[in-house]
Formats: structure tokens, C-alpha cells, sequence
């Protein structure tokens, strides 16, 4: 069903409900899918240094992307509700 906004503070919040909401849960879930296929080639590779240097750097970039995401989802959240303490 499409929502239809009549302010703009409706629209806003659709905006976020619609795209972000669901743009922001992709990004985390590529995170962990990184990060988790870091860790499984890391664990099944042990005999090869080369695909274990690989998996080492999915787990890193995973983790960096998540703690990344982590601190955006917060700011995001203290801003929100720092303007909605305004009113």
C-alpha cells in the first residue's frame, strides 16, 4: 500500500520508514555476511597462508563496517531525538 504524506514531517517520516529503514539493514547484513565469511575462510583454510591472510582481512573490513554502521545508527538516533526534543 502506498502512503501518501500530507506535511512534510509525514513525509520525512516515510522517507526514513521506506528507504532508509531498509537501506541501513542491507548494509549491516553485507557487514556481517563479510565479516562471517572472513571467519569461515579463515577456519577452513588453516593449512593455506595465503586464503587465511584473505579471511583475515574480511574479518577486519567486516568489523570495521559494522562498528561504522554501529556509530551512524547512534548519531542518527541522538540527532532524531535531539530535534524531537525541540518541539
Amino acid at each position: 500500500m502506498i502512503a501518501y504524506a500530507k506535511t512534510a514531517e509525514e513525509l520525512v517520516d516515510i522517507i526514513g520508514r521506506e528507504l532508509f529503514v531498509p537501506f541501513r539493514n542491507l548494509l549491516f547484513a553485507a557487514a556481517a555476511l563479510v565479516f562471517l565469511w572472513g571467519v569461515v575462510e579463515f577456519v577452513a583454510n588453516q593449512e593455506n597462508e595465503d586464503k587465511k591472510k584473505s579471511g583475515r582481512r574480511h574479518i577486519f573490513w567486516g568489523l570495521v563496517g559494522l562498528a561504522i554502521m554501529f556509530a551512524v545508527n547512534g548519531l542518527v538516533w541522538v540527532l532524531i531525538n535531539f530535534i524531537s526534543s525541540l518541539r
